[in-house]
């Protein structure tokens, strides 16, 4: 497969597993800079992204993929736009930086379920990115004030909810044959979660194909629990509802449909 990647937010371009190459003319989902003091968010999207996609087009970069499947590319706050927020996202909230110490106890399990898949890069750049970036952010809740939290929520939400159980309980397994719809694949998270995501693709222009690449929840401030997406932000997905999707599996893995 030779296609380029599409992020699913523009602005979270980082290092390693975090999906950083971009499909140009895909448009960006706007979940939303606030004014210097960053004024207090609404909500968060967890993002995971099957790390297939990221090494198939990793550039020169040496790309590894881990054996977990699919991996946190972020915990994200944003501004719900029906109350008159219109910018981008949050962002670079605090002069605050990462410190690795800060999660060593974490670290078994942010090396397994939030790899930076670029090993020609600092093992810790994704994590140094994502909390500078949209930790700080997250930390102006009174339920993550502090690093630790900020990425102890973020593994806990991936524990719960791995895409890769979610998808399987609805019949959406990676394969290298086999295609689904668009609302396959939604519904798939709404049986298992009962909430609407977001959803993102790549695509491969050379063929006319679109493969999964990224899938989002909206988080409650208060609960850190997911909800239904908005139809706003659903509706800003680039994946193209009328075409059907790909769900490209590990290589060597032996996918039974």
């Amino acid at each position: 497969m030779n296609m380029r990647v599409a992020l699913l937010v523009v602005a979270c371009l980082a290092l390693g597993c975090n999906g950083r190459l971009l499909l140009a003319d895909t448009p960006a989902i706007s979940i939303s800079v606030p004014k210097n003091g960053n004024d207090v968010w609404d909500y968060m999207m967890l993002v995971q992204q099957w790390p297939v996609e990221l090494c198939q087009h990793a550039g020169s970069h040496n790309c590894i993929l881990p054996s977990v499947g699919w991996t946190i590319h972020g915990l994200w706050p944003d501004y719900n736009s029906s109350k008159g927020h219109s910018g981008p996202y949050p962002q670079f909230c605090s002069s605050e930086k990462f410190d690795l110490s800060q999660v060593a106890d974490l670290q078994a399990d942010l090396n397994e379920f939030w790899p930076n898949c670029f090993t020609d890069t600092p093992h810790a750049d994704l994590w140094k990115h994502e909390f500078e970036k949209h930790g700080t952010c997250a930390m102006e809740s009174a339920l993550l004030n502090s690093e630790n939290d900020y990425f102890s929520a973020a593994l806990k939400l991936r524990r719960e909810f791995d895409f890769g159980v979610v998808l399987s309980k609805g019949r959406v397994t990676p394969s290298s044959s086999a295609a689904y719809s668009v609302k396959q694949v939604m519904d798939a998270v709404v049986a298992y979660m009962g909430v609407e995501p977001y959803l993102e693709c790549s695509w491969n222009r050379a063929t006319h194909t679109q493969a999964i690449w990224q899938i989002g929840i909206c988080i409650d401030k208060t609960s850190l629990r997911p909800f239904s997406c908005s139809a706003e932000v659903i509706a800003k997905s680039n994946c193209r509802s009328t075409e059907s999707v790909v769900y490209e599996p590990m290589p060597g893995s032996h996918v039974t449909l």
